[in-house]
């Protein structure tokens, strides 16, 4: 294998942080180059060291950068524009906004690229990198979309109430046009899993996609557990018969037709499970079982009073947001993870599915496919999904998995053999090679 010099930019999800650490492992000499604004406000969860039990071990791997992951830096390498962002900023702030929104970030974005980023044989990216680029003389060598839709062109974007609407949106279009441009133009290869809209989006503008995962679990070995909340909620969790562990974001609504956008693409349908756990129970009300759920989304409080109206308060732990690596202890200790329930056909599951394989559980999320698709698209088997496209097949598979213990086992076991083989490690081999 040629060693080669890779830099990874931005690090939406923690994903280049493992695809970093597998790099590394294969003995690359590679470096993450983190926005200016990652693992800010709602990400604040998404710091590296939340993800690494070692990091010591990795400090020396990350460099921080001024670039920011957003609409107004891929704008900024427009003077006129800068001028636009900079009096929207400032006019922000003074009404008492925090004006993340119109930072315009750094200027000469491409002549800040050219000088860091020119000894680097190979550079990854996600987020707004396509954009950026487009100001660049050198090429983005592999872009990865994190957002359904791709970021900054067709990804579901939620306004807040303020007087900015009118500017933000032309922002949002403007910035997609130069989105569009980097991905036509300064974008060489494109990697993708999500079969819908992204996928749609995408061949529009490049044909260089490759259908690939992203290695985004990075699982580690003898850790010790210094948190004693932590073991607290670990011995908490096995004191029960049976388990099962939603830690996605509360992102749901019952109303029909709403938007069909997002009742198709980003509603989650968090109360599918919850709904069809109360099923559970009422069959069996002698179970020793918890549901653990996340303390986390918009719709959190929709959730709290749907478990209050079924009674089910005293089957439910609620578990606050945490680091990844406290999260990945929690997953190893229960007997099913639940992802999510999108309605949208081809959708590929998030990032608990990834920790769900990754730690050898069983996993119970939507999966619309049609026969035998998934494995002619990327040339590999699916890992085993619990049918979960409905309240009623989620029930029964939670029955299922309750009144199976040895066969459940068996099938996280399975799942976690898949991740090895086919993701981790090996996809990242197959991303440089």
């Amino acid at each position: 294998m040629n060693k080669k010099k890779i830099a990874l930019i931005g690090n939406m999800n923690n994903a280049n942080f493992s695809i970093l650490r597998f790099l590394i492992d294969l003995g690359h000499d590679a470096k993450l180059f983190l926005y200016e604004n990652d693992a800010s406000n709602d990400n604040s969860h998404f710091n590296w060291e939340n993800d690494t039990w070692f990091e010591d071990k990795w400090e020396r791997y990350i460099v921080q950068t001024p670039l920011r992951n957003s609409h107004a830096q891929i704008l900024s390498g427009f003077i006129y524009w800068r001028l636009i962002l900079n009096l929207c900023y400032r006019l922000s702030k003074f009404l008492g906004r925090q004006g993340n929104f119109f930072n315009p970030g750094i200027p000469n974005v491409g002549k800040y690229i050219d000088y860091n980023f020119k000894e680097y044989d190979l550079i990854i990216g996600s987020g707004n990198t396509p954009g950026i680029f487009s100001f660049s003389k050198r090429n983005l060598n592999i872009f990865y979309p994190y957002s359904t839709g791709v970021e900054y062109i067709n990804a579901y974007y939620q306004f807040k109430p303020n007087n900015f609407k009118f500017i933000e949106q032309i922002i949002i279009w403007s910035a997609k046009k130069i989105q569009v441009r980097g991905i036509r133009s300064s974008t060489e290869k494109i990697y993708n899993a999500e079969m819908g809209i992204t996928h749609n989006t995408l061949i529009e503008f490049n044909s260089n996609i490759e259908y690939k995962f992203i290695p985004a679990v990075y699982i580690e070995k003898n850790i010790r557990l210094k948190s004693k909340r932590l073991q607290k909620t670990i011995i908490e969790i096995k004191k029960n018969e049976f388990t099962i562990l939603m830690h996605s974001r509360h992102k749901w609504d019952e109303i029909k037709n709403k938007d069909e956008t997002w009742e198709t693409n980003e509603n989650k349908n968090n109360h599918w499970l919850i709904l069809a756990y109360k099923k559970f129970i009422t069959k069996f009300p002698q179970s020793s079982s918890k549901l653990l759920l996340l303390n986390y989304g918009e719709a959190v409080s929709k959730s709290k009073r749907l478990i209050r109206e079924l009674e089910l308060q005293n089957n439910i732990i609620w578990i606050e947001k945490m680091p990844r690596k406290n999260l990945l202890e929690i997953i190893k200790a229960v007997d099913i993870v639940a992802g999510e329930f999108y309605k949208a056909k081809k959708m590929i599951w998030g990032g608990t599915g990834w920790e769900a394989f990754a730690c050898g559980k069983p996993f119970l999320n939507a999966f619309r496919f049609e026969e035998n698709y998934f494995q002619s698209t990327f040339g590999i088997p699916p890992p085993h999904i619990f049918d979960s496209n409905s309240i009623d097949e989620i029930e029964y598979s939670i029955e299922y998995a309750y009144q199976n213990p040895k066969q459940t086992k068996k099938i996280g076991e399975q799942n976690r053999i898949w991740f090895n083989n086919y993701i981790g490690l090996n996809q990242a081999k197959k991303w440089i090679n």
